[in-house]
This record gives structure tokens, C-alpha cells and sequence, in this order.
């Protein structure tokens, strides 16, 4: 399993779980703001003009001061409205879209800002076809904000995970799914 290769090759592949205590036990439920945490966590590639930034999910964290960035760059990361859909007519498979949102805040400049947002784009285009549980990560945005803070600049990089075609009852995408097919059905009378 890769951890912190500092490489940006993009991964292919088979699917591949980075260490995060949802994924340890089989038959636990995915937490998507703790993967996604960990995943930049163990990805980050520190250089000059983005240093590793405190890492944390939105409830670890209340919303950043001045004083904590003072010690490091924040980034926080949040689950918005995750949807499943049902596949099929007999309802055995979902497909699962969950949007991920980073935000970023620092008081350096705004600079060290869009440093912050290219190593988080870097990290999702490597990991975009293999990270387990989900089969597809989508960069979908990212956005300068002000909230009136004197000297914060902070800002939102949106992303999305998919999983198509996964089990109902499991839950869980191998990367071998295939979409439900209804298979002919036959009368089973034979004509003479």
C-alpha cells in the first residue's frame, strides 16, 4: 500500500484503502470525512510554499482562530448531503455520491492559500480511480471566501466520490460490480 510516496503519478489500478480506523474491520461503515482526512494526511508533500497543514474533520474542530493559525495552516474537512440512488428494477445495487468539502484557512497570504488548494487538487487527481471504498473521485471546485475576517484567508475546494452498481446489503465496492441485468425469463412450456 502506498503511504507517502511523495510522488504525483496517479494511481490505476486495483483499489487501495489507506490506514483509517473505518476501514480496518470488516463490516464497518466507511467514514467518508475520516478517509478523506487521512488521505491528506498520509499524501501531503511538504515543501516551502505549503508546508503540512493541521488536518482535521469539522467536528475534531471548532471553527479556527486566529491564535490556531497562528501555529500552522488549517484544514478542515466536511461531508455535505450524501445521496443514494437505487439501481435496477429488483433494487440489489445502489450508486453513492458523497460531496466532500475542504476548507482551507491560513493567515499567511493568499498565496500560501492557493498552495494549499493545488497540493489538496494534487492529492485527489493521484487518488481519483483507487481509493477504496469508492471508485471515482471528481475535483469539482474551488472557491476564494470572505467572511469579513481581518487577515484569514480561507476557501472551499468541493469533490465529490462515487460508487456505482455497489451491493445493497454489503456496502461495499470491490471494484468488480456490474450493473443489475434481469435475466430472460422463459415460459417454460415447450411447443410441439
Amino acid at each position: 500500500m502506498p503511504t507517502g510516496t511523495g510522488s504525483d503519478v496517479s494511481l490505476r489500478g486495483p483499489s487501495i484503502a489507506i490506514s483509517t480506523p473505518s476501514l480496518e474491520n470488516v463490516g464497518q461503515e466507511p467514514v467518508p470525512s475520516e478517509i478523506f482526512r487521512d488521505l491528506l494526511r498520509q499524501e501531503w508533500i511538504v515543501t516551502e510554499v505549503a508546508p503540512r497543514p493541521r488536518i482535521e474533520t469539522l467536528n475534531d474542530l471548532a471553527f479556527p482562530g486566529q491564535q490556531d493559525l497562528k501555529q500552522s495552516d488549517i484544514i478542515t474537512v466536511r461531508i455535505e448531503d450524501a445521496s443514494q440512488k437505487q439501481r435496477g428494477f429488483r433494487y440489489e445495487f445502489i450508486d453513492i455520491e458523497i460531496p466532500i468539502v475542504f476548507d482551507l484557512f491560513t493567515v499567511k497570504d493568499r498565496l500560501r492559500l492557493y498552495a494549499l488548494y493545488a497540493e489538496c487538487r494534487r492529492i485527489i487527481y493521484k487518488w481519483m480511480f483507487v481509493l477504496r471504498p469508492y471508485q471515482q473521485l471528481y475535483w469539482d471546485s474551488f472557491v476564494e471566501e470572505s467572511e469579513g475576517l481581518h487577515r484569514i484567508w480561507q476557501g472551499s475546494c468541493r469533490v465529490r466520490a462515487t460508487s456505482l452498481a455497489v451491493p445493497v446489503f454489503s456496502g461495499v465496492t470491490t471494484g468488480e460490480e456490474t450493473p443489475n441485468i434481469t435475466p430472460e425469463i422463459t415460459s417454460g412450456t415447450e411447443s410441439n
